[in-house]
């Protein structure tokens, strides 16, 4: 009986040929989003959907991410361990009542900071 012919998987090939980067990558999965030609987004990100109501999502640095493997419905990615991730969660604005939410870098963010910088009268 001869052993069957078998390919190795393109993760394996690439992470793991010989175990090394297996041990330095993590592993998520969900929705990629990216500029239509596969570049990184503003800032040099990759965003992962982690949600399938996409309210929840990790923001990868262009660098850090080592291997993508495409699904049907969705991404299977790694990442290098030691990469800072940033993790989102989109709210809706009555969660944050009375509060007033203001961005450093977005000076019209917030009503009294729209009301600051463009002032009426």
């Amino acid at each position: 009986m001869a052993n069957p012919q078998f390919e190795p998987d393109p993760a394996a090939h690439e992470l793991a040929p010989d175990g090394e980067l297996a041990h330095t990558a993590v592993t998520f999965r969900g929705w990629l989003s990216a500029k239509e030609d596969g570049e990184p987004l503003d800032g040099g990100i990759y965003r992962l959907y982690t949600s399938p109501w996409f309210d929840e999502w990790l923001e990868i640095e262009s660098g850090d991410l080592l291997y993508r493997l495409q699904g049907d419905e969705s991404s299977t990615i790694w990442v290098k361990r030691d990469a800072r991730i940033n993790k989102c969660q989109a709210a809706e604005a009555c969660h944050f009542g009375e509060q007033e939410v203001e961005l450093g870098t977005d000076p019209t963010s917030t009503y009294s900071a729209a009301w600051r910088r463009y002032p009426r009268g």
